[in-house]
């Protein structure tokens, strides 16, 4: 009767000499296994079966942290909300929104709303937003100020009175419609049951200062679709 050779068993024919110090331990490796009891082998395979799975589990981490890292990879001189409304304006459009939100903004429970948080100035998000859609042609703005931002006096909000003339600066050129605070809320809450809304908090601490964008077609104006209308009103 022959003697098992474990290491025959493994690589054959092999020269012990040329084999390499991993193959030799996985040899005796093998040859320890051999010799156990079938529920100690069992054992044995459950924690190397754990093993491996903690292994690859590791390693997938690894590279789902590396791939979110390329992602948006730093240094580029292109902020982070630049990239995340570039990122999301190809899907987005007419009745969408994007909303840049001071830090007390609420979380809302519309399953449309896609919040995030950022550590940016919220005048640059919302430079960042006006000039990604200056690229796009498929959308364009309605813009909306909450009503309130006016009357806030700079006693009771330090940093209101620099903050109106900087937003002033940033939207000139651009209309903006002001409505009651509530009333916007309500638009989104609404919206957000059935269409997407991009929802960006700042870190600013000063009451009344969210900017809403709502998408329209930038390739159908307000008097195409007017003209439209009355076209289809007329033909009865």
């Amino acid at each position: 009767m022959c003697e098992f050779d474990p290491y025959v068993a493994e690589y054959g024919d092999k020269p012990r000499k040329q084999a390499s110090w991993f193959e030799l331990k996985q040899a005796l490796a093998l040859q320890s296994f051999a010799t156990e009891s079938p529920s100690k082998q069992f054992g044995n395979l459950r924690f190397k079966d754990a093993m491996k799975f903690i292994y690859s589990a590791i390693a997938c981490i690894g590279i789902f942290c590396f791939a979110s890292a390329a992602t948006f990879p730093q240094g580029s001189g292109q902020s982070d909300v630049s990239k995340i409304v570039e990122s999301r304006l190809p899907a987005l459009g007419h009745r969408n929104w994007i909303v840049i939100a001071d830090s007390a903004y609420p979380l809302q429970n519309s399953p449309g709303v896609e919040t995030i948080t950022v550590t940016e100035d919220q005048i640059k998000c919302v430079k960042a937003v006006l000039a990604a859609l200056a690229k796009t042609k498929h959308v364009r703005p309605n813009i909306f100020l909450d009503k309130e931002i006016d009357f806030v006096p700079e006693k009771s909000a330090p940093g209101i009175d620099r903050y109106r003339k900087g937003l002033e600066a940033v939207l000139s050129g651009h209309k903006a419609e002001k409505q009651l605070h509530e009333d916007l809320i309500a638009k989104l809450d609404e919206a957000g049951k059935t269409f997407h809304i991009l929802l960006i908090k700042t870190p600013l601490t000063i009451p009344y200062t969210t900017v809403f964008f709502q998408l329209q077609c930038g390739y159908w104006s307000d008097q195409d679709e007017s003209d439209l209308r009355e076209a289809m009103k007329a033909k009865g």
